[in-house]
């Protein structure tokens, strides 16, 4: 879409918005619409670096449009047999920033978020004692702490914005490599595509996801918005209306209206279980059509009620279970012309909210969550509210829409990804690699599911003063795994 077309479609959208608001009505609503056409056109403003996506300028000036967010930072956790050397981190990292313009830049920026630039530093500007720490921690549990301290740092704004932390296991020699960006500099999918160049297969090639594989093979199942205009407006009202959702149970989980205080410390917890399981599972005993994103759901919203249930959750009586909701996040696929060279970073994702199924039934959650699923999928909403961002955007109407997210987001209890990740053997920086975890701090809990080398990892990243055991949630996920297998596999 183009910047004046982006303008024209956020006026156009003013009315509706306005009046669904309850701030005025359809004619006052109108008046504001048509105002803003005639401004739109007049105005035209412009993107200053064409390089930049609308939301890439939105994460650049977050703190601003979203101040409750704890530092948006995007990580991945490598388990190595055995810690690299600094040098050897190093000589990857020059390759990544060789590679790859924003990983030598710095942004800035903008009262107008369409202002938002990038500037690229020399060779000479960039501070390697600031982008690349090592460390040392003495057994298993002071590298976990260690980990956490180091997602839980904030990044400067004045070199890239990106670090990495190569933390040696004194006990065992094992490493942990901690690889933190700012999510403006591109979106998780993206970011994991440029990792490549410190990912590697046994041959030296670059490591390359098993999603990316299945984007540029796989056609969207949603039609064209032309041909579905009736659930387009549809969808349209209820993106207008997600901020006035009915609110949550409230639980053990997350407290109905409310955002993590910024504050507060972030806690991490990770847990790990035999993909073959989930695999097995998919195919022996669910319906035909069931996917693995569906079992993996499943599994998540029976964890949830194993934990709540540990905490003795009042909500768990309500009728028909708790009301949670959680936002899945779905990088988008490459814009054209940018899936190759320098540029190819950028964000372009969406973020649709489902209502989980927490309920003790196994059956029951599997056929809610693969019905919710199954209309996802062919669902606007994501698109439609990219649009409508952007298009505020082009209005100058930035901290609006960060407001109206914030509230969003107070009314779910997690964001959820599942991604398909490597499905050979991988080298990070030179050294054999054992596992891997993604996380993101955010205002609510953000859960991240990873298949990789034969094993799915369930990653937390949480509010320690909300969620008092995240480590008894993420193992809450394995057991619900394994038990379900036991009984498929006893059923044959």
């Amino acid at each position: 879409m183009t910047q004046l077309a982006a303008s024209l479609v956020a006026s156009l959208l003013l009315a509706p918005a306005v009046a669904c608001s309850g701030y005025g009505s359809w004619l006052q609503a109108a008046i504001v619409s048509i105002a803003g056409v005639g401004l739109s056109i007049y105005t035209r403003p412009g993107m200053k670096d064409k390089s930049v996506t609308s939301l890439d300028s939105f994460m650049v000036n977050l703190e601003r449009i979203f101040p409750a967010n704890p530092g948006n930072r995007v990580a991945v956790v490598m388990r190595t047999d055995k810690a690299p050397s600094r040098e050897n981190a190093k000589k990857f990292l020059v390759e990544l920033c060789t590679d790859y313009k924003r990983f030598r830049s710095v942004a800035h920026p903008a009262a107008n978020v369409l202002q938002t630039t990038w500037e690229e530093l020399k060779d000479g500007d960039l501070q390697w004692g600031q982008l690349l720490g090592l460390s040392e921690a003495s057994g298993d549990a002071a590298t976990e702490k260690r980990i956490e301290d180091v997602l839980n740092q904030e990044l400067s704004w004045d070199q890239p914005h990106w670090h990495v932390e190569v933390i040696k296991n004194t006990a065992t020699g094992a490493g942990a490599i901690v690889f933190q960006a700012n999510h403006c500099i591109g979106d998780g999918l993206r970011l994991v595509r440029a990792s490549g160049c410190f990912m590697r297969n046994e041959d030296g090639t670059k490591a390359e996801l098993e999603l990316l594989k299945r984007i540029s093979k796989k056609k969207s199942k949603r039609p064209s918005m032309l041909a579905s205009l009736p659930r387009v407006v549809s969808d349209f009202f209820k993106v207008l209306v997600a901020d006035k959702m009915p609110s949550e149970s409230g639980s053990c989980l997350h407290q109905a209206q409310s955002l993590f205080p910024r504050k507060n410390r972030l806690s991490v917890a990770h847990s790990t279980v035999d993909f073959n399981l989930v695999k097995a599972i998919q195919k022996q005993g669910c319906p035909a059509g069931t996917t693995i994103n569906d079992v993996v759901l499943t599994a998540f919203c029976g964890a949830i009620y194993r934990y709540m249930e540990h905490n003795k959750d009042p909500s768990l009586s309500l009728p028909g279970g708790p009301l949670m909701r959680s936002m899945c996040a779905f990088s988008m696929p490459d814009l054209k012309n940018r899936a190759e060279g320098s540029d190819s970073l950028y964000n372009e994702f969406v973020m649709p909210s489902i209502k989980m199924c927490i309920q003790k039934d196994r059956m029951v959650r599997l056929k809610a969550m693969t019905d919710t699923m199954n209309e996802v999928k062919t669902s606007f909403q994501g698109p439609l509210t990219m649009i409508l961002s952007s298009a505020l955007g082009q209005l100058g109407l930035e901290e609006f829409a960060g407001k109206t997210n914030a509230q969003i987001f107070q009314n779910h209890s997690f964001v959820y990804s599942n991604v398909p990740g490597f499905t050979q053997q991988v080298y990070a920086f030179g050294e054999k690699m054992n596992g891997l975890q993604a996380y993101y701090g955010n205002v609510i809990n953000q859960t991240i599911f990873m298949s990789c080398m034969g094993q799915l990892s369930f990653s937390l990243m949480t509010d320690k003063a909300t969620v008092k055991d995240p480590q008894f949630l993420v193992d809450a996920f394995v057991s619900e795994v394994k038990e379900w297998h036991s009984e498929v596999a006893g059923g044959q």
